[in-house]
């Protein structure tokens, strides 16, 4: 039997799932005295209630991994991984089986919110062994490095050959696809895609509405967790972020305020679904936009993807496009190593020229006012991390 089947099978799996949408938060200082009865690192903290405790660096668990390793489990039984390459720190994670399956059942749940019977193709920074596409353990892989306008056609055979459904994708390779499908006037050939689940990279709001631009019937669903496992999120469509404290608790604090006056607050969160390495008000160093009611309505990434101005000021990097500015840019990355200076790096179609260079100068100095000098820089490719994520900045100062 499949090793995923088998979980979905089992009580823990059951369970997790049923209480997704339900948390208590009374229950808040009872998970608090488990970890500080289980976890060598806690047992010096002082405070009674959870949310009194001080919030957790990377830097205080980076090579002190084995002070936060719970006492019911024994070391060689857990999975290790790492934190990967994107924030310039790795850390290195142990997981319990229980971890895996409680995981497991968040991320059905958000495949549920597309539908049943889905027939996945996966676009995720994977290349097969040999050729475009593979169909194994009942999905279509796909490779993220190969996509242009003389391979597409492929592409779309594999789709309709396997009657896939639903894409699962990096939001950078989804873009890249759809835009070379839009400039070869393909979109009919992707009616059958009911539904798109995207997670692991920052998901735009412009580029989720040139998504929905392309598939207007598509469910479009963005997930935002981290491999720390304290922290997890649905966007569904354009709407805004839920988080789900069943998976962790969640806290925004407070950082600064954007050039619009919306708030900036960086994630916190007390994850519980990793009882074998559990981390208490974990500063995640992501960053987050609030809105007046306090709801999440974009996710800007990592505090490392800022950029400085002139003045040495930071600055968060997003630019605000207008619809038509990218309609020829495959994919982009920012790159600085000037103050004040950020050269945005785009791959591009056929149509691309000079109108798409100015409108996009216009609308760095339309975000940024004076701050911020934009060079405009066409490359053959973008340098990816190995997991074949696309990196939003580059970053040399």
């Amino acid at each position: 039997m499949d090793i995923k089947k088998f979980f979905r099978h089992t009580p823990l799996y059951k369970r997790t799932y049923r209480n997704i949408l339900n948390f208590d938060e009374s229950h808040l200082d009872t998970y608090f005295g488990k970890f500080k009865e289980d976890v060598e690192f806690y047992k010096k903290y002082k405070q009674d209630n959870l949310l009194d405790c001080p919030i957790l660096r990377k830097d205080e668990v980076l090579n002190n991994e084995n002070l936060f390793l719970s006492k019911k489990y024994l070391k060689f039984t857990l999975l290790k991984s790492s934190t990967g390459g994107t924030s310039g720190k790795s850390l290195n994670l142990y997981r319990s089986y229980k971890d895996v399956i409680r995981e497991m059942s968040y991320v059905d749940y958000a495949f549920s919110l597309i539908g049943n019977d889905l027939n996945v193709a996966v676009l995720r920074g994977v290349r097969p062994k040999n050729g475009l596409s593979s169909f194994i353990n009942n999905k279509l892989i796909l490779s993220s490095y190969d996509l242009t306008a003389d391979t597409i056609q492929e592409y779309l055979t594999s789709i309709k050959k396997y009657n896939i459904n639903c894409l699962h994708a990096y939001p950078s390779s989804l873009l890249i696809f759809l835009r070379i499908v839009v400039e070869l006037r393909l979109e009919k050939e992707l009616s059958g895609i009911k539904g798109i689940l995207t997670s692991s990279e920052i998901f735009s709001i412009e580029d989720k509405i040139f998504v929905k631009s392309v598939l207007p019937d598509c469910e479009l669903i963005d997930l935002y967790g981290q491999n720390e496992h304290v922290a997890f999120a649905i966007s569904v469509n354009l709407g805004k972020y839920k988080f789900y404290n069943s998976y962790g608790y969640t806290e925004f604090i407070p950082i600064e305020r954007d050039a619009d006056g919306n708030q900036i607050a960086e994630i916190v969160s007390t994850g519980f679904i990793n009882d074998a390495m559990p981390f208490i008000r974990y500063g995640t160093e992501d960053y987050i936009v609030l809105d007046d009611s306090g709801m999440v309505v974009s996710i800007l990434g990592r505090s490392q993807d800022y950029v400085y101005d002139f003045d040495r000021q930071r600055i968060p990097c997003t630019v605000l496009t207008r619809p038509k500015t990218l309609e020829n840019v495959l994919s982009f990355q920012f790159f600085q190593e000037k103050y004040g200076v950020v050269e945005f790096h785009v791959t591009v179609n056929s149509s691309f020229g000079e109108d798409d260079i100015q409108n996009i100068i216009l609308d760095f100095k339309n975000t940024f006012g004076e701050r911020i000098s934009a060079i405009v820089k066409v490359c053959p490719n973008l340098p990816r991390t190995k997991r074949g994520k696309l990196k939003r900045l580059i970053q040399n100062i």
